[in-house]
């Protein structure tokens, strides 16, 4: 069986919602929210001394664990990214705007620069599902 189901049209919101992606704060949006905080440094510096301190040890217990805390600091930053994108996605959903995402960078002369880097619209959904 086949369903045949329209085109979503994809429109280009009038206005935009410029998002930008960075180190010291993971995201910094036109609004003026600051997406980071003193909770994820702080789980940060408290696992980069952990680290420090099983490094030094060197024995084989101490490299099991670096191991463990590598998969488990890869999770922390995964679950934080998601929760971030989450909830910009829904800001701009909620206004009705497209994303803009930039980089921020720093020149020679220590210049902040931002870099535009994807435009995206708004998602239409078309509501058809098929088997």
């Amino acid at each position: 069986m086949t369903v045949e189901a329209p085109e979503a049209k994809t429109e280009l919101p009038a206005d935009l919602l410029g998002v930008v992606l960075g180190i010291a704060n993971i995201a910094f949006d036109s609004d003026g929210n600051s997406y980071s905080g003193t909770h994820i440094n702080r789980v940060r510096h408290r696992r980069h001394a952990l680290r420090q301190k099983l490094q030094k040890k060197g024995t084989k217990s101490a490299k099991r664990l670096l191991k463990k805390r590598r998969r488990k600091e890869q999770r922390f930053a995964t679950n934080v990214n998601h929760t971030i994108s989450k909830s910009v996605v829904a800001l701009a959903k909620r206004t009705g705007r497209g994303l803009a995402l930039m980089y921020r960078a720093v020149d020679s002369e220590g210049a902040t620069i931002d870099f535009l880097h994807q435009i995206l619209g708004r998602e239409e959904s078309s509501g058809a599902a098929g088997n």
